[in-house]
């Protein structure tokens, strides 16, 4: 919560690169359940091309 009035932020715009994107802070409160990623959404470091990866 801010400490002094005002209000208070919902998200946040930004760019990657040429790409737009939004992190939306509306639910920062609410649980979270995490689970593994799908296999066809994972991809190697060495798939990573244009990008300083460390893998350690």
């Amino acid at each position: 919560m801010p400490e002094k009035a005002g209000s208070v932020p919902h998200g946040i715009d930004f760019a990657l690169g040429d790409a737009p994107a939004l992190l939306e802070l509306g639910d920062y409160d609410e649980p979270v359940r995490v689970k593994p990623p799908n296999r066809a959404d994972i991809v190697s470091a060495e798939e990573v091309k244009g990008m300083n990866v460390s893998v350690e």
